[in-house]
């Protein structure tokens, strides 16, 4: 197991921390009218505990009274046709919701795989990333958590940001650059069919294995992707945004 994980007790620390940024604001703000006395109450923008959502997730948030989004709503976030994200859901095996039900979580998942194929990770890399931190969820039990979006009901916090696998954000309550399994942990009773005929602490300990190897990877195309990126933006400004 992780070390230090002690059974991985820090799982639920992400539900706990959504919750506790709900409904957490600055009150309200007075503003006055230019050549009027009266004062005008009007709501603040709600400030979120340091890192809980992106920015782009809280904005949504504030400008829509619904916090759950549409497709065409996270679209236009990202700055994709809907067809692009439609994709990325058919191939990362996303579920498609009905109406307004994409959550502040959902849009932050997919906004972290557009900026990584914007910086030029494979998108086949990023796929088996996904299925690697999906099967150790599956090992920590997430997935009995009671949720239908399980796998990405933590994208979007960033406390901890050392102990979060890179898709699903998940935190595994140690941090991940230091982290090893030791075989010959006992999982208890995860699905059977995860890994058939194996032991349950070695299938944790080749799952994370390949984490490390495959994030590792992908950490290095980024860092000789994002210069790249730096100067394209800068001369963008210069030459050609007006």
């Amino acid at each position: 197991m992780l070390a230090s994980m002690q059974a991985f007790p820090a799982y639920g620390q992400d539900a706990r921390a959504t919750a506790a940024s709900v409904g957490k604001g600055v009150g309200a703000k007075k503003l006055r009218c230019h050549g009027n006395a009266r004062a005008l109450r009007m709501p603040a923008m709600p400030l979120a505990p340091q890192g809980s959502l992106s920015h782009r997730a809280q904005f949504l948030s504030f400008n829509f009274p619904n916090p759950m989004h549409t497709l065409a709503e996270m679209a236009k976030a990202l700055h994709r046709p809907v067809i692009v994200v439609t994709g990325l859901q058919t191939r990362f095996g996303l579920p498609t919701m009905a109406g307004a039900g994409y959550s502040a979580a959902y849009l932050a998942l997919l906004e972290k795989l557009v900026h990584l194929r914007r910086l030029n990770v494979p998108e086949e890399a990023l796929r088996d990333l996904w299925l690697i931190e999906k099967k150790l969820l599956c090992l920590l039990h997430v997935d009995t958590a009671g949720s239908t979006t399980w796998f990405l009901d933590s994208c979007g916090l960033k406390t901890h940001a050392k102990r979060r696998l890179l898709l699903t954000n998940h935190d595994v309550g140690t941090d991940l650059r230091i982290a090893k399994l030791q075989p010959g942990l006992d999982f208890s009773e995860a699905p059977p069919e995860l890994f058939p005929g194996s032991d349950m602490g070695e299938d944790a300990l080749r799952a994370l294995v390949e984490y490390k190897r495959l994030h590792a990877r992908i950490r290095s195309e980024v860092a000789t992707e994002l210069p790249q990126v730096q100067a394209a933006a800068l001369w963008a400004r210069r030459c050609v945004v007006p």
